[in-house]
């Protein structure tokens, strides 16, 4: 078998980078779905308390 696989053991990566000053937030998650990614959307969302986003 080829080391590499897209087999069941995936791990989903979401990012976002705050360019101003560098600032990062990134998530991993077992599946790439809504729910996920409202999670991240939130982590995003406090880590920039102030003004939009």
């Amino acid at each position: 078998m080829d080391p590499y696989s897209r087999g069941p053991e995936k791990t989903w990566v979401y990012g976002a980078l705050r360019v101003r000053d560098g600032h990062e937030v990134t998530m991993t998650a077992t599946s790439h779905n809504s729910g996920f990614y409202q999670q991240f959307l939130q982590l995003v969302e406090d880590a920039n308390p102030v003004g939009d986003i």
